[in-house]
Parts: C-alpha cells; structure tokens; sequence
C-alpha cells in the first residue's frame, strides 16, 4: 500500500459577486515503476524506468533521483546520487568500480517532493574490459 501526504492548494476567487475557495489537491509522486537494467561494463550502469501512470494526474515530475552504494555499505546512511531532468526515463551510473556489487535505487520527484524509494536492485560491474547488454 502507497502512502502518501496530500496537499491542498487554496484559491480564492470572486465570480459574479460570489466569492469562492477552490482546493487543487496535489501530492507526492508515487515511486516509478519497472525499473531495470539495461547494460553493464566493468565502470559502469545503465538504468531504465516509467513513470507510474498515477502521476500522470498529480503535479507533474520534474526529476528523478537515482541513489546508489556499495552492497557491503549496511544501511543506506552513505551512499551516491544522481539527479535526472524529467522526461527523461534513463540514467547512466560511471565511475564505478570493477566487479562490484552495487545496490540502487530511485525517487521521483516533483514541487511537493520526493516518492517512497523503489525496491533496489542489486547488479555486480564486470571485469575490467567487458560489456553486456541485457535488453
């Protein structure tokens, strides 16, 4: 179950002599979905998602934030971002490093702010040298 908190946006106006308070409810995105892998190297990730379709009627995303560690790091108390401008549905994480494993994760965000984390995936970088592309 998503929870999330609503935010209700108040405007005042004054039609024919009447005055009337109009609520614009707007909330946090919800997290995005289908989030995969699409290419491993040896130093890098390439990331790819979709935006739930229940954020198409809330106030619109404006980014993504792709959070990545080391899957040795216990917690995710440290750990490395990567900021993303909506539309754009994918991501490549560099500078990593050889045979890894590597935990990641994503937000969507928007004015209100971030989205409940995705489940993280886990995927090891290669040796040094090698590259595969798994869609």
């Amino acid at each position: 179950m998503y929870q999330t908190n609503y935010y209700c946006i108040v405007s005042h106006l004054t039609i024919h002599q009447r005055e009337i308070d109009i609520c614009i409810e707007t909330a946090r995105p919800r997290p995005p979905q289908d989030f995969i892998v699409e290419e491993i190297g040896s130093r890098f990730i390439r990331l790819k998602w979709s935006l739930s379709l229940k954020n198409l009627s809330t106030d619109p995303v404006t980014h993504f934030v792709l959070q990545y560690k080391n899957s040795s790091a216990i917690s995710w108390d440290e750990f490395n971002n990567v900021s993303v401008q909506a539309p754009a549905n994918q991501a490549v994480l560099r500078s990593l490093n050889p045979v890894t494993n590597y935990e990641i994760r994503i937000f969507a965000s928007n004015e209100i702010g971030h989205s409940l984390p995705s489940q993280p995936i886990s995927v090891t970088t290669l040796a040094e040298g090698f590259m595969t592309a798994l869609s």
